[in-house]
């Protein structure tokens, strides 16, 4: 019986080598900002990604975020916008692969493809806004995964993400994100 719960505590607790080897991400958050009576931010963020392990610490990711945001303030302003980013990125492990807590940070190039849609409310008037923005974004991460079998990890990450590729705005967009990661 002890040979049988070591074998699977090894199997399913033990820590995973990563050279050569596949992750898929999938992470989600949600924010919501009650500002007065009426008055609302709300966020939403679901992501996904693609990695390749080259070493026990390094690897290649792609990745697919999609972010909404609406933005309410009664009777002045009711602005949606949506933002589709396509980026690739570096990963880069801080501690040793063998450990069950593994704290990372990745930087990469991608594409933003925002539409801004709504309606603003001047001088009694309700003028539509749309616009759509198309840019290259730099992506800069940190963030940790704790392992919880060999296969599957659960992770947490902050991404700022430079509108335009400048460094200046790295304050203007910071998102946490909550998801998980299995590997093959």
């Amino acid at each position: 019986m002890v040979k049988i719960i070591s074998t699977l505590l090894i199997l399913f607790v033990g820590p995973v080598a990563h050279a050569g080897v596949f992750e898929l991400s999938l992470g989600f958050s949600y924010s919501r900002s009650l500002l007065q009576e009426g008055d609302s931010t709300t966020m939403t963020s679901w992501g996904s990604a693609l990695a390749y392990h080259f070493s026990n610490s390094s690897g290649l990711e792609f990745s697919f975020d999609d972010v909404t945001q609406k933005n309410i303030v009664a009777g002045v302003q009711d602005i949606t916008v949506h933002d589709r980013i396509y980026s690739i990125n570096w990963v880069q492990g801080i501690l040793n692969q063998k450990s069950m807590f593994q704290p990372y940070f990745k930087v990469g190039v991608g594409q933003t493809n925002r539409d801004i849609s709504g309606s603003i409310t001047f001088s009694g008037t309700k003028i539509g806004v749309t616009s759509e923005v198309d840019e290259v974004t730099g992506i800069g991460s940190v963030g940790f995964r704790l392992y919880m079998t060999q296969r599957f990890s659960v992770k947490a990450e902050g991404t700022t993400r430079l509108l335009g590729g400048k460094l200046a705005n790295w304050k203007d967009d910071i998102r946490g994100k909550v998801g998980i990661s299995f590997y093959f």
